[in-house]
């Protein structure tokens, strides 16, 4: 309670435009309480194919209809190229299109703008290009087959394995 009063009082001194905050995991809790709140103006989260689809875009809806605005992250969901990732790793997530499939996904949703990664110029390129065509039947067939691609790999904050995930 302290720190949204703090960000409060930051907003009415002018020190900050928008309050908000954000989160990566307990959505269905989370975000209906940040609402109800009213004293949030944005919230990032994570949002991309590999979770739960339904149940985000409800929770993201919610959010809209309160004005609150949406920033999703981690909308590559294991098909980001990161420099420091190693050869293994690079190899495990790297497929022609899915990058792009995974940001034309997360756009489709209106309620929202997402934040991609971006490390070169070709990634620049890409999200350029996710902006100026429409998610398809292609997009889909990609994503698909990338979901079980990197089922060991990503987790899908679902909570159904907490407690008990190998990978913790």
């Amino acid at each position: 309670a302290d720190l949204i009063e703090a960000q409060q009082e930051a907003k009415k001194a002018g020190k900050i435009r928008f309050a908000g905050f954000s989160t990566h995991a307990g959505h269905d809790v989370v975000i209906p309480a940040g609402i109800k709140t009213g004293k949030f103006d944005v919230i990032l989260t994570t949002y991309n194919f590999a979770m739960d689809k339904q149940r985000l875009d409800a929770l993201i809806q919610s959010a809209a209809d309160a004005g609150v605005g949406i920033v999703a992250m981690k909308v590559m969901a294991g098909a980001f190229q990161l420099p420091d990732m190693s050869a293994s790793a690079r190899e495990m997530v790297k497929r022609p299109g899915v990058g792009l499939a995974a940001l034309k996904w997360a756009l489709r949703n209106p309620n929202l703008v997402a934040i991609p990664s971006m490390s070169d110029m070709d990634q620049l390129d890409q999200n350029f290009k996710a902006m100026s065509v429409p998610f398809g039947p292609a997009d889909e067939k990609l994503l698909v087959a990338q979901l079980e691609h990197i089922r060991p790999l990503y987790c899908r904050t679902c909570g159904q394995c907490e407690g008990t995930c190998q990978m913790g």
